[in-house]
């Protein structure tokens, strides 16, 4: 399995970024499953000049799998006013209650 330690940040939560927390925000936000993750891209002072998107033909097994965690393990929802997003979500929320 790959080293993934770089996407976690020294108290165990995942960077913002990474696979684990796209794919809790892809949940949260009611966005379909595609596991991908966003690479900073810094110039050679450190500063952050843009996000590139990783899509899952770029990912190894374990940022995959990290993502799915992320997916899978977001619990919260965006109440964006009008209901439950899916009758798939529709399911989980009365599994939870």
């Amino acid at each position: 399995m790959t080293d993934i330690h770089y996407h976690y940040r020294d108290d165990g939560r995942p960077k913002h970024g990474s696979p684990e927390d796209r794919g809790s925000a892809d949940r949260y936000y009611g966005r379909q499953y595609n596991p991908h993750w966003n690479c900073p891209v810094h110039d050679k002072r450190g500063n952050l000049l843009r996000w590139e998107t990783v899509t899952s033909e770029g990912m190894s097994v374990s940022e995959i799998a990290a993502y799915n965690v992320g997916f899978h393990k977001e619990t919260d929802r965006k109440d964006w006013g009008d209901g439950p997003v899916s009758d798939y979500d529709l399911t989980l929320i009365q599994e939870i209650e």
